[in-house]
């Protein structure tokens, strides 16, 4: 964790000399979303596991994958919510409408994305 916060504060004073003014940028993307989790180990703590679910843009074909949560191989103990309004089920394939907002902030803070859940345009249960 020591590692982390050195290699955070770093970026952060080299990104500090090139202070911009606040801009932001906002679309919209229709996401397919994966009906299963994928796990990772922590790099940090191997007995941890980060989850993350798979979206494709359908627009692009390109796929992603955004933090759901941390846990063991057991399951999910903090979860987090990456779409705002958006919460993932598995066993269901999903389509969904995001607004996506980039926005450079100002000094000292890392830019940012985030998500927001516009419509679930459907919602498809995987037979198994």
């Amino acid at each position: 964790m020591k590692k982390l916060a050195k290699s955070l504060i770093l970026v952060i004073f080299l990104m500090s000399g090139c202070e911009k003014e606040k801009e932001s940028t906002e679309r919209t993307v229709i996401f397919s979303v994966s009906p299963t989790l994928f796990t990772e180990n922590d790099f940090l703590n191997p007995d941890r596991c980060v989850y993350f679910m798979e979206l494709t843009d359908e627009k692009t074909k390109e796929n992603m994958r955004l933090l759901v949560g941390v846990g063991t191989e057991a399951g999910i103990e903090e979860k987090i919510e990456p779409i705002e309004g958006f919460k993932f089920e598995e066993g269901y394939i999903f389509k969904i409408k995001v607004l996506i907002t980039k926005e450079e902030r100002l000094l000292y803070s890392l830019p940012g994305v985030t998500y927001k859940l516009i419509e679930i345009l459907s919602k498809v249960k995987v037979e198994n």
